[in-house]
């Protein structure tokens, strides 16, 4: 496994690369594969591409591809196939940065997150 880039998901510029990721959160850490989309390319082929290296990089296959906004044409939970069958649900991360997509498993980290920023906006 290759070293992981260490990002942080409340700011700062993420470099237009491709990798394995340690995403910080407020209270944890997730390792992921950051996939850049160029102008005028795919989402959907990124995700695709994504997949496979996730695999290799981890040995499993991701559950999730997130981005921020939404693909034109693209809707919130709906999967996206590669060319082995696996799929992976693709939803909105307002931590995720725009031509991005990360790829990731489980994703309880994201749950905790989310929750703890609802919790301090009812505050």
């Amino acid at each position: 496994m290759s070293e992981p880039i260490k990002i942080r998901a409340s700011g700062g510029a993420w470099q237009a690369q491709n990798g394995l990721i340690l995403v910080e959160f407020e209270h944890s850490l997730g390792t992921y594969w950051l996939e850049y989309v160029p102008e005028g390319g795919k989402f959907k082929k990124a995700i695709q591409d994504g997949m496979l290296q996730f695999a290799n990089e981890l040995g499993e296959t991701p559950q999730f591809a997130f981005v921020n906004p939404l693909p034109a044409g693209a809707q919130e939970y709906m999967d996206i196939v590669d060319g082995h069958g696996n799929a992976v649900s693709l939803l909105v991360a307002d931590w995720v940065q725009p031509r991005f997509v990360v790829l990731g498993r489980g994703g309880m980290e994201l749950i905790r997150e989310a929750l703890q920023h609802w919790k301090r906006g009812k505050a």
